[in-house]
């Protein structure tokens, strides 16, 4: 079983020699027993930068491949998504507008980044910039995007908004983008990518 450097990982055939995909395998992580490896790591907080020693542990997994070919080490999420077609086609764009993609996005979002503890969330680029939806169609080709596309950050942001009272936390969201009804999903504006040309540098 393959790692990442995060601590997790898949097995993908990389050349489609076969069709078996374990991307959407469990596994089960074990600890091997002895002293981890002492380590320092330079780390940002609340206090700003600062070094810790951290300790280096080692577990094992072992994943079943059932056919020969050629894999390669990816990382889970993304492709996972990609794989149960979450992503707005020919985009880096996730579907909110599909329910199973929102849910999906949250369900990554609570297992990584809630057990951090962090109380406020940036929700940064919650729209698909440059016209991404122009032409395209979303909640799995039912609607035109480029008729539904300010609506976006709305639904990014009531995915997250609903997540955290389901986990009990109150949330404080930052959002770039919004739309009528957004402030209702515990959300507070910012204004965006501001342009500084010189002069209005020199206005200040």
């Amino acid at each position: 079983m393959l790692l990442s450097s995060k601590g997790y990982g898949v097995l993908w055939n990389n050349y489609g020699l076969t069709e078996y995909n374990p991307c959407g395998s469990q596994l089960k992580l074990e600890r091997q027993q002895g002293e981890g490896k002492a380590e320092v790591v330079n780390v940002t907080s609340t206090e700003g930068g600062k070094q810790e020693i951290r300790k280096r542990h080692r577990f094992v997994a072992t994943l079943d491949v059932k056919a020969e070919g050629d894999y390669a080490l990816l990382l889970d999420v993304g492709q996972q998504m990609e794989c149960d077609g979450y992503y707005i086609p020919g985009t880096d764009w996730i579907d909110f507008f599909n329910p199973s993609a929102a849910n999906a996005y949250w369900r990554h979002f609570k297992e990584r980044l809630l057990p951090l503890g962090i109380d406020a969330w940036w929700q940064d680029a919650t729209e698909p910039e440059n016209d991404d939806l122009l032409g395209r169609c979303v909640n799995n080709g039912k609607w035109s995007g480029e008729q539904v596309r300010n609506v976006y950050p709305l639904l990014v942001c009531k995915t997250v908004y609903e997540g955290l009272v389901d986990a009990g936390k109150e949330p404080m969201i930052l959002t770039r983008s919004g739309f009528p009804g957004v402030q209702r999903y515990g959300v507070a504006l910012w204004s965006g990518m501001v342009q500084r040309p010189n002069r209005l540098l020199l206005s200040v």
